[in-house]
């Protein structure tokens, strides 16, 4: 990559980064003095689950937009990944119910070396949230059976150690990169990565009527309509705006994007396995550039008429 061009993509990095910080969505127009968690019972059920509320604001849950990052681990494209290898298991993913989109965020810079301290802010106020949503079970454990049963006798002493116990035991929206072993290097490897890994389903159930007027974006939607399933449609925008072409859609290792999400607290009890954290919802995606000289200029800007699902 040539020095002018490495000065347009600087040029353009610092333009979204300014961009973002006038957006209305962006992370740093929500104090943590603002959100905060509620019980939320589940009609008809005995069930409940903490609901953020944002002071002001009569929607439940945190629509915001992620500041512009390097993403890594990428499986998103017209398919998720479906037809690729698990990963966790051997074998590959062949049915559209289990296929996900998935991609990482990392506070890698976006030019140069060293860190994106805009994403590592929001990787902070993610941990802010969590511990407000600590504090908020921990006080609200009668409302929570699961929760109650799988801490309740441990979190009855000191609350200091209660806390740092109930802690340990939510699912964190960040981890560290991992630290490569002795004699076993690994290339790019940065010290001080945060990593933040997101992925949704591709394809949802649906309700007969919701069937009979989806209409499929790719021929894979197509097969399954017939399976009663629907795209769960994640929109794919270029930094003009443009939505990008389902057929088009594909990101890489390494691109610049940011995304829209919608953050929520959860509770999960699956058999043995009890805990909560913050779920979250992708919304739509805005694709800036990509830092692969192999890979610039794909995904064209393609202005589509998004059909309804």
């Amino acid at each position: 990559m040539s020095d002018a061009t490495q000065m347009d993509a600087a040029q353009l990095d610092a333009a979204a980064v300014a961009s973002y910080q006038k957006n209305a969505q962006a992370f740093t127009r929500f104090p943590l003095d603002k959100i905060r968690f509620e019980v939320q019972s589940i009609d008809g059920k005995k069930t409940a689950f903490p609901q953020l509320y944002v002071d002001g604001k009569q929607e439940t849950g945190l629509t915001h937009v992620v500041p512009f990052s390097k993403i890594l681990f990428v499986k998103f494209g017209p398919n998720g990944n479906l037809h690729q290898a698990r990963g966790y298991a051997p074998g590959t993913i062949d049915e559209p119910k289990d296929a996900e989109q998935q991609f990482t965020i990392s506070n890698r810079a976006l030019s140069g070396e060293g860190l994106n301290t805009l994403t590592d802010n929001y990787f902070a106020w993610l941990s802010g949230i969590e511990g407000k949503l600590i504090d908020h079970i921990l006080a609200n454990l009668d409302s929570y059976p699961a929760l109650k049963k799988k801490y309740g006798n441990l979190l009855s002493g000191d609350q200091k150690i209660a806390r740092e116990l109930l802690a340990s035991g939510i699912s964190k929206s960040t981890r560290a990169s991992k630290a490569p072993e002795e004699g076993k290097p690994i290339r790019n490897y940065i010290a001080e990565e945060k990593l933040m890994s997101l992925k949704q389903k591709l394809y949802v159930k649906a309700l007969p009527d919701r069937l009979q007027n989806a209409r499929p974006r790719t021929e894979i939607d197509g097969e399954a309509l017939k399976q009663g399933l629907v795209r769960r449609h994640i929109p794919l925008f270029n930094a003009n705006g443009q939505e990008i072409n389902v057929n088009e859609s594909a990101l890489k290792n390494f691109d610049i994007v940011s995304t829209q999400l919608t953050l929520n607290g959860t509770l999960y009890d699956i058999g043995s396995n009890v805990g909560f954290g913050l779920r979250k919802n992708i919304r739509s995606i805005v694709y800036l550039r990509s830092t692969k000289t192999a890979n610039a200029g794909r995904a064209p800007p393609v202005a589509v008429e998004a059909p309804s699902a």
